[in-house]
């Protein structure tokens, strides 16, 4: 998708919404809801030039409401734009592909017929409240308010519970919370969601967080698991091999908890 600016009288996507390049999450939605007052295809009788503007300030939203795409925005600014912006063809995916991401974020849970897109999703401001609601909890996220992040995850969660974005960005959360037991629930969740759909999503980004907290909450045993469930494309042969990588991984960690015990001991005065 080609977020060019198609209205003449704006600049760039700061400028569509009225706000400056430093605004805060809660400045762009209360920007959002004013300037949607000004333009809403509803008000005007389906006006073409309202339409227009409207869908502007759409994608002006969606582009400064989520962290990565503000990121890369603000990096092609600083390029003079030399070049059309084109978020999709830098970014990675979380789902199985950038369109899964897309679809999962915009439809799952937003209670809005399938052949939706954003501009739709948002000329209905009440069906949107859990869309900006997400978006909310990603900038929290990205700020490091981890507390609160999570609180609107939650929330998220509760009002779709089949959305495997909210899932994943919940137990991302959890992570850095460091609540393992409810990372790793919804881990399963995102897992479990993905399985029934049609067709099945298979998650390879998301199967690796779970066994990520799985080895963070097993502690040394799970650093050992870890070193002794080799790659698919590898083996260990032999049972010595075995017990001499089970011997190294367990002397590294020890040398490591003795120095780190002999740094937190207090020198004797002169010494």
């Amino acid at each position: 998708m080609d977020y060019t600016i198609e209205h003449s009288s704006f600049s760039n996507f700061y400028d569509v919404m009225g706000i400056t390049v430093n605004c805060t999450f809660k400045q762009l939605k209360q920007a959002y809801h004013r300037r949607a007052k000004e333009c809403h295809p509803d008000k005007f009788n389906g006006n073409r030039v309202k339409e227009r503007e409207f869908r502007v300030l759409v994608q002006a939203f969606d582009i400064l409401s989520c962290p990565e795409k503000r990121r890369a925005y603000n990096a092609y600014l600083r390029t003079e734009k030399k070049y059309s912006f084109n978020y999709h063809e830098q970014a990675g995916s979380i789902m199985d592909s950038i369109a899964d991401d897309i679809l999962e974020e915009l439809i799952v849970g937003n209670h809005i017929p399938t052949d939706t897109n954003l501009q739709r999703l948002l000329q209905d401001l009440e069906h949107s409240k859990n869309f900006i609601r997400f978006r909310e909890g990603k900038n929290a996220f990205t700020t490091k308010e981890y507390p609160l992040a999570l609180g609107l995850f939650k929330r998220s969660v509760k009002c779709s519970p089949n959305n495997i974005l909210y899932h994943y960005y919940l137990a991302q959360t959890a992570e850095k919370l460091r609540k393992w037991s409810l990372a790793k629930r919804h881990y399963k969740l995102c897992i479990r969601i993905g399985s029934l759909r049609e067709p099945p999503q298979k998650l390879a980004n998301i199967h690796n967080k779970l066994e990520t907290v799985n080895q963070r909450r097993g502690g040394v045993i799970g650093m050992i698991s870890k070193a002794l469930a080799p790659p698919e494309y590898t083996s260990l042969e032999t049972e010595k091999d075995m017990i001499e990588t089970s011997s190294l991984i367990m002397a590294r960690y020890l040398e490591g908890s003795d120095k780190k015990k002999t740094s937190n001991k207090q020198l004797p005065p002169g010494k």
